[in-house]
């Protein structure tokens, strides 16, 4: 199985919605196995502008609060080797300027 970590900003300026949802769907769908971390950990920023609801996989993702909570209570990206993923993914949005080129942690992924 293929294991990928998605990585959100933990910038006060928040990743967007859809940068996690529409991924989250096309890798669930092709049966990976997604684990997701923020740069310091905790609950990372959604942007409230990206919150578009009338997007199906949007709507899906932020109703389902199984997969919301994924969000909602993070580890710190420190906290996993990237030697244990096939793949890392960083999630986009406005916070992910500020945090992830200033962050010692995401250069070594």
């Amino acid at each position: 199985m293929v294991k990928v970590l998605c990585v959100l900003t933990s910038h006060e300026k928040g990743f967007y919605l859809p940068e996690i949802a529409h991924p989250f769907f096309r890798f669930k769908k092709a049966g990976f196995d997604i684990k997701l971390c923020s740069i310091n950990g905790g609950h990372p920023t959604l942007t409230p502008a990206s919150i578009d609801l009338t997007d199906e996989e949007n709507k899906a993702f932020y109703e389902n609060k199984a997969i919301k909570s994924l969000t909602e209570d993070t580890l710190p990206l420190s906290s996993f080797s990237a030697s244990d993923f096939d793949m890392v993914f960083f999630v986009g949005g406005f916070g992910t300027m500020w945090d992830f080129p200033n962050s010692s942690v995401s250069f070594i992924y």
